[in-house]
């Protein structure tokens, strides 16, 4: 189950990393607040391969 997780929060990190250069390409203000969701995915991700130890 906590595998699972760690693969979401990886696939949602990459999402954000895009979703982000496409803001910043298009000149829109959600740069930041992409940039952060994504940090916020790679940290879930060593969260739960921590938990998987």
């Amino acid at each position: 189950m906590l595998m699972y997780l760690g693969l979401i929060s990886v696939v949602a990190a990459i999402i954000f990393i895009i979703a982000a250069v496409i803001s910043a390409f298009r000149k829109t203000r959600k740069v930041k607040k992409m940039l952060l969701l994504a940090l916020g995915s790679f940290i879930l991700l060593f969260v739960f391969a921590l938990l998987m130890r």
